[in-house]
Formats: C-alpha cells, sequence, structure tokens
C-alpha cells in the first residue's frame, strides 16, 4: 500500500495528463470494495438516513432523471427491461415500474436493498451479479466513480443489453466550476470528466448519445454535510429531514458549459 510522503495518508490520487481522468493510485481489490459497500458505507460513510422522508426525496430526483431519458430517447427504448447499478433504496425502480417498465436493481447493502419496494433487487455487487436476462435500458447512478475498474463494469453492461439498448451515467464532475481538489472523498476511485467519459463509452461500444452537465446545489453542499457530519447522527437526521425540500430547490438545472457538479451521459450500444 502506498502512502503520501508527507502525510502518509493512503489516498493518493494520479491525474492522467491526457485524458484528465483522476484515480486514487491505491485501488482496492474485489473482496475489499464489496465488504466496505455491504455495510460500511452507508451506514458510517455515507451519511444517510434511511427512512420515508430520504425515499421520497430520491425518488423526486429519479422522476427527474427519468424525464430527462424519456425526452431524449423514450421513443426509442426497444424493451421495457430496466437495470439499475447500486440502485439505493429501490426508488427509481418505482418510477420506471410506474412507466411500464419491468424494473430490475442491483444493490451491495442489504438495509438498503430491502427497504421498501424490493422486488427485483439482488442484495449483491454488480461484479458478482449473474443473469441471463437482457436489458433495454441499464442505469448507473453515483456508483461507476465507487468501482475499480470501470472499463470492465462497461463492458459487462454492454453483454447484457441487447443491441440498440441505452447506458444512462452519472458521475461527479472533475470539470466543474464549483468543485476544488479538496472536494475528493476517499470512496470515489475515479473522477471524470467529458473527455474521458467520451473515450471509455467509445471503447466499450457504445455511441455518445447526449451528454451535458446538471448543476446540482444539493451534490455540491451534500459532501461538506457527509464530512462534517457523518459521526453525528443526530445533525444527520436533521439534514435528511430538510432533504426532501431541498431536492425542490434546484435540482437538474443543466449547465450547457460542462462545468455543472455532475455529468450526465446517454449511450447506445452499438451492433
Amino acid at each position: 500500500m502506498k502512502k503520501c510522503n508527507i502525510c502518509q495518508s493512503e489516498n493518493i490520487y494520479i491525474n492522467c495528463k491526457e485524458c484528465g481522468i483522476i484515480y486514487n493510485e491505491n485501488i482496492p481489490d474485489d473482496n475489499k470494495l464489496n465488504s466496505f459497500y455491504k455495510k460500511e458505507y452507508r451506514d458510517n460513510i455515507a451519511g444517510e438516513v434511511l427512512d420515508n422522508g430520504y425515499y421520497d426525496s430520491r425518488k423526486f430526483v429519479n422522476i427527474s432523471r427519468w424525464k430527462y431519458m424519456r425526452n431524449i430517447i423514450g421513443n426509442d427504448i426497444h424493451l421495457k427491461r430496466s437495470l439499475d447499478i447500486g440502485c439505493s433504496e429501490g426508488s427509481f425502480l418505482e418510477v420506471m415500474r410506474e412507466n411500464g417498465f419491468a424494473s430490475y436493481g442491483v444493490e451491495p447493502n442489504e438495509k438498503y436493498s430491502h427497504f421498501k419496494h424490493n422486488e427485483n433487487i439482488d442484495n449483491i455487487d454488480f461484479d458478482r451479479f449473474n443473469t441471463s436476462i437482457n436489458f433495454g435500458l441499464i442505469t448507473i447512478f453515483h456508483t461507476l466513480e465507487h468501482l475499480n475498474d470501470p472499463i470492465k463494469t462497461l463492458n459487462k453492461i454492454n453483454n447484457l443489453l441487447i443491441d440498440g439498448g441505452y447506458i444512462v451515467i452519472e458521475v461527479p464532475n472533475t470539470e466543474c466550476k464549483y468543485c476544488k481538489s479538496s472536494d475528493i472523498m476517499p470512496e470515489h476511485i475515479y473522477y471524470f470528466n467529458k473527455k474521458n467519459i467520451t473515450k471509455m463509452l467509445e471503447l466499450c461500444n457504445f455511441k455518445i448519445i447526449d451528454i451535458r452537465t446538471v448543476s446540482d446545489d444539493i451534490n455540491i453542499v451534500s459532501p461538506y454535510i457527509v464530512k462534517k457530519f457523518r459521526h453525528n447522527k443526530f445533525l444527520k437526521r436533521i439534514y435528511h429531514i430538510f432533504l426532501p425540500f431541498l431536492n425542490r430547490i434546484r435540482f437538474g438545472k443543466y449547465d450547457n458549459n460542462f462545468l455543472g457538479s455532475d455529468l450526465r451521459v446517454i449511450g447506445k450500444k452499438l451492433k
């Protein structure tokens, strides 16, 4: 395990000068990663309080995501079967069911995968997920940056999609005008920008249909709150009581200069 020469931290990040990707030099192996996301991340790191208020706030966000997808590719999804990778509490699955999809999810945390709408949610990490089912749409929201091999993940997604099927990705944007290098969170192994996320999708046999950034004030503010209060359960609960209202203030405002906090990408599997 490599450590910083100055402070001895193991959170050492490398920045590729060619594509701009930033990644942790000490990438954990599959077993360590799986163990971390099975319990520790949701319980101790993410700072989330799992209750009906949290579920409702996430559903609001996921309705916005579906509207974005529907406006761009809604009439071209030929198989109404979807898979959400890192589906958390499962509210996106409910949104998709309400819009006529047979929806499936993968979530490594047992508590979250069984919280509410747990039909068709596999309590397993995506690396170990196996199915004979194919999908017309696969979504992966704020999950790709947590995984140790994004190319392997994207290739597996490609194999699960029908020809002409769609992938929708949302990840933090390293070129965000609000973000600083100090905003890097140790649980994120990779940080992406428009150039490298496009390159990866092309390498994995996808055509970019749409790519933009969204200025999400809540995603900008949340890391500071999570870092400050992650060990204070009372303050975390107060934050999540107000989260549904905060999410309605400003979510999903697109930034055409690619300087927003999150990258949103739609790719189509090539035949």
